[in-house]
C-alpha cells in the first residue's frame, strides 16, 4: 500500500530556504536544537522538565528537528531533517511504522516522510510556544 504524503503550504520562511547559502544556518539550527533536546533530558529542574515535555511532544504545526540522525550529516539529510510538522501517525501498512511528515522547504511539495524516527519541537516562536506549554 502506498501512502500519500500530505501537501504542505507555500511558505516564504527563511528557515526553509533550500539555497546553498542557507546550508550553514540550517546546520547551526539543527545542532542547537539537538543540544537543547539533550539538555532537557539531563536536567531535573521543574522549568526544564516542562520545556522537555513540550520539546519531546511535537504538535502538528510545530517547527521540528529529527533527533536520531547523527551530526555531521550529508546536505540532503540536513535539508530534510527539520521543518514544519504536517502529520504524525502510526501507519498500519506492513509493520505499523511510526511516520512523520515534515515540510522542509518553501514549496507545498517539499515534504519528507520519516519512518520510525524521533522528532523534537523547536521553540522558534516564543509567543506560540508559551501558549502551548502553559
Amino acid at each position: 500500500m502506498n501512502v500519500l504524503a500530505p501537501l504542505g503550504i507555500q511558505r516564504d520562511d527563511d528557515l526553509l530556504s533550500l539555497d546553498e547559502s542557507a546550508v550553514a544556518a540550517r546546520r547551526a539550527l539543527v545542532s542547537l536544537a539537538k543540544q537543547l533536546y539533550s539538555i532537557t533530558l539531563a536536567n531535573n529542574s521543574p522549568n526544564t522538565n516542562r520545556a522537555g515535555e513540550r520539546i519531546r511532544s511535537p504538535q502538528v504545526g510545530d517547527f521540528v528537528v529529527e533527533t536520531t540522525s547523527r551530526i555531521p550529516m550529508d546536505v540532503d539529510t540536513l535539508l530534510k531533517c527539520h521543518g514544519y510538522l504536517l502529520e504524525h501517525q502510526t501507519e498500519r501498512s506492513g509493520h505499523g511504522e511510526d511516520a512523520w511528515y515534515v515540510q522542509y522547504g518553501p514549496s507545498p511539495e517539499d515534504v519528507c516522510r520519516w519512518a520510525n524516527a524521533d522528532f523534537a519541537a523547536v521553540p522558534i516562536n516564543g509567543e506560540q510556544w508559551n501558549r502551548a506549554s502553559s
